[in-house]
């Protein structure tokens, strides 16, 4: 590559294992040739007990090259985001390829943010096998620095990073080298503007609390999420600071959960004044058909009373309230309200009629009664129910009057013979 006109080579290998001999001092004369413009990669591992190896490329070859370290570590959730200046290894400290490639150097063991923003694509890509053969064209090298590295998934040199998933360990040093060449080495913001932010966010959510609709507010808080995260990206890409959005996120999902609070507590609190409020009506309205000068008799499509009043109570019997018609009532009333009961289209009402009845003190008393039917439809239910509604007056001594004004108009007062002026 050098003969090419590669400015740097960089081996993203490990040289750590003997080859043959021949092979081991060919590539070390090579390295020789190459004047000290040649990178092998050093790196430290941790086995599964907790013992910790450091990987040299052999003294033949460190001679000849540059040491630097390739190693990165992955956060919590497994993800590449980090990557170090350098590494200390057996007591020395070496700086790592995208370092020394940059150069520019920093605190060893001092991670930098990555920027994944950069496309992959966009690094050029040579095969092994177009090296050896001499297919390379010069242009494709000359003035560049070249990385060589494994690309092979079964060599499994792969790292999960955001963005792009899957990444090969060359090209994760390739993006590394980029961000610190680029000067887009991202850094913290720092937790002032994320408490503005969400002190601004806490103040418009008291405001507008109370006049939005819960869909306005949680609309609100996703634009406002939005925004964040715009701004987060552009404060990455123009100043390279790093503005730490889950905080803001985590805030917004709280003051979308206290909205939703409010909104169930303030629709609890109009159920339950709707409740009271008709539970108020109900109340009402039993008093009102209880204190009826008229005989009042509410009577559901099952035949179970409803309501009574207490002069129907009076003539048809006591605690008539939850009883089913028959057997509670007349047998001739008890008729009519079945008959209209079961009438599907039609009569609603069958007008005024008279009702001669014996009371429980065996009196004779003579009512005159309606009947009318009415549907209506309670609230979630797909068909109304029925409901007949008795209204009565008992009418005896107003009969008898008329009977009497009768019998005088036919017959003379004092007699009792038939009055000559009929």
């Amino acid at each position: 590559m050098l003969a090419l006109g590669a400015i740097d080579v960089a081996f993203d290998v490990d040289f750590s294992a003997k080859s043959s001999d021949a092979e081991d001092l060919t590539f070390a004369a090579a390295l020789e040739r190459a004047g000290g413009y040649a990178m092998l990669a050093a790196f430290k591992q941790t086995a599964a007990d907790g013992t910790t190896f450091f990987n040299l490329p052999l003294p033949l070859f460190g001679d000849h090259a540059e040491i630097v370290t390739v190693n990165v570590t992955a956060d919590a959730d497994g993800r590449v985001r980090t990557y170090p200046y350098g590494v200390t290894l057996q007591g020395t400290a070496y700086p790592s390829l995208a370092s020394s490639l940059s150069r520019i150097s920093g605190p060893v063991d001092e991670p930098i943010v990555i920027d994944f923003s950069i496309d992959p694509n966009s690094v050029t890509r040579i095969s092994a096998g177009d090296v050896l053969s001499g297919k390379v064209p010069r242009e494709l090298v000359e003035n560049r620095q070249v990385v060589i590295g494994s690309t092979a998934i079964e060599l499994r040199d792969l790292f999960l990073v955001p963005h792009h998933g899957l990444m090969p360990g060359a090209m994760l040093q390739i993006l590394a080298t980029e961000t610190m060449k680029q000067g887009r080495v991202p850094k913290p913001a720092g937790m002032v503007p994320v408490l503005a932010l969400v002190l601004l966010i806490a103040v418009a959510s008291a405001l507008v609390g109370g006049r939005w609709s819960l869909l306005g507010q949680i609309a609100g808080l996703l634009a406002v999420a939005l925004a964040a995260e715009l701004l987060a990206l552009t404060l990455q890409l123009s100043p390279g600071l790093l503005l730490n959005t889950a905080a803001v996120d985590a805030a917004l999902l709280g003051f979308g959960l206290a909205a939703a609070a409010r909104e169930i507590q303030q629709r609890r609190r109009l159920h339950a004044e709707a409740a009271a409020e008709r539970d108020a009506m109900q109340r009402i309205l039993d008093r009102v058909i209880a204190d009826n000068f008229d005989g009042v008799l509410v009577i559901d499509h099952r035949g179970r009373i409803l309501a009574a009043s207490r002069l129907a109570e009076s003539l048809l019997g006591d605690s008539l309230l939850g009883k089913t018609v028959p057997g509670s009532l007349p047998a001739a009333l008890e008729s009519e309200i079945a008959a209209i009961l079961s009438k599907e289209v039609g009569l609603t009402s069958t007008g005024t009629q008279d009702l001669e009845i014996e009371t429980g003190a065996h009196e004779r008393r003579i009512l005159e009664y309606a009947i009318t039917l009415s549907d209506i439809h309670p609230q979630g239910q797909a068909f109304p129910d029925r409901v007949v509604c008795v209204t009565f007056r008992d009418i005896t001594e107003r009969r008898a009057s008329e009977e009497k004004l009768k019998y005088l108009a036919q017959h003379d007062p004092l007699t009792g013979a038939f009055s000559r002026l009929e």
